[in-house]
């Protein structure tokens, strides 16, 4: 028997997170806070990220009607910084205020 070392095509891998994970790793106590920041990724990558399976999301089909949404590091990171973003701006509007 021979066992091939090649590409492997697991989602999972690259997409390890569902959103309450994503949300967790945010500070967030579940996925509403990570959900909420979507729209303003969506905004700046310029597409609907969860309508498409690339860099930052894929939709795994779980059973016949079932999907189950998993996100990368990549968008973890783009959620931080649009968060951190929010913060700051906050921050400055408290300062000026």
């Amino acid at each position: 028997m021979v066992l091939g070392i090649g590409k492997s095509e697991n989602p999972n891998l690259n997409h390890p997170y569902v959103l309450t994970q994503v949300g967790n790793l945010l500070g967030f106590k579940g996925w509403n806070g990570a959900n909420k920041l979507i729209p303003e990724a969506n905004k700046k990558v310029g597409y609907d990220i969860k309508a498409t399976d690339g860099e930052y999301h894929v939709a795994i089909k779980t059973g016949q009607t079932s999907t189950t949404h998993k996100y990368s590091l990549a968008f973890v990171e783009l959620l931080r910084e649009i968060k951190d973003s929010k913060k700051a701006n906050v921050d400055i509007d408290d300062l000026l205020a």
